[in-house]
């Protein structure tokens, strides 16, 4: 359907794929984006802040492959949403961490 928007493929997918297929996270990115990707979800992040990730989240994406996934996706002119997991282990400053 030419004209359906997808809304996919994690930031930890985006990173899985780009090391299984040998591209940079940019060429991965173009290549979704080529095939017709129209944004990305946020989901993967929990809660960017690294000391509280690593408590919560061992051996997933870490905040800055997270954070260079986004980015990068923005420079190439793929919108992207964020979400935040929140009442559970975090601080006031972990959420401010979070959203900075």
């Amino acid at each position: 359907v030419p004209e359906m928007h997808i809304h996919g493929f994690s930031p930890e997918e985006v990173l899985y794929g780009s090391k299984r297929s040998g591209w940079t996270i940019r060429e991965y990115l173009a290549a979704l984006k080529a095939a017709g990707v129209g944004s990305l979800p946020g989901t993967s992040a929990e809660i960017l802040d690294t000391e509280l990730r690593r408590k919560i989240s061992p051996g997933r994406i870490s905040v800055d492959q997270w954070t260079e996934i986004i980015r990068t996706a923005h420079d190439l002119g793929i919108p992207t949403s964020s979400t935040m997991m929140y009442g559970h282990a975090e601080s006031p400053q972990h959420v401010v961490n979070h959203i900075a």
